[in-house]
């Protein structure tokens, strides 16, 4: 999750990080989700040729009359955790309209309290998993 946080030429820009190009077909179209308020949501499509690096950079969306800076945007695809110094959210549930919060992790893969960002002692993120994986097998009809 980022932002619109510039626009420059006429383009729109959200920062990002951790964003693998080498793993993306160079006309691949990524899709976004943009909103300044819930009830606001749209879909916007961001075109991977735009992105020049894969650890921050700035991602142009390709409808520039949509968005105003600091209006909410989602990224999705899947990034390694160690590509990038962001928290990392896992969110489930988005395809059935029912989101949540799996887990909050920091550069290093490490589960972490989400209200503190302070690490989880092992033992408590390792017991989460369970629960969280039954919740994606019965989303997911598995």
């Amino acid at each position: 999750m980022t932002e619109i946080t510039h626009r420059d030429e006429g383009r729109t820009y959200a920062h990002g990080g951790g964003f693998v190009r080498a793993i993306c077909d160079p006309g691949e179209v990524l899709g976004a989700l943009v909103a300044r308020t819930p009830g606001g949501v749209y879909e916007e499509l961001v075109p991977v040729g735009g992105v020049a690096q894969g650890l921050d950079y700035q991602h142009p969306l390709r409808d520039q009359s949509r968005g105003a800076i600091r209006d909410t945007v989602i990224l999705r695809y899947r990034t390694p955790m160690y590509r990038t110094r962001s928290w990392n959210v896992a969110v489930m549930g988005l395809h059935h309209g029912h989101p949540e919060v799996a887990g909050v992790f920091d550069h290093a893969a490490t589960m972490v309290d989400p209200t503190t960002m302070t690490p989880l002692p092992l033992g408590e993120g390792q017991a989460q998993v369970p629960g969280a994986l039954d919740r994606y097998r019965n989303e997911a009809g598995v």
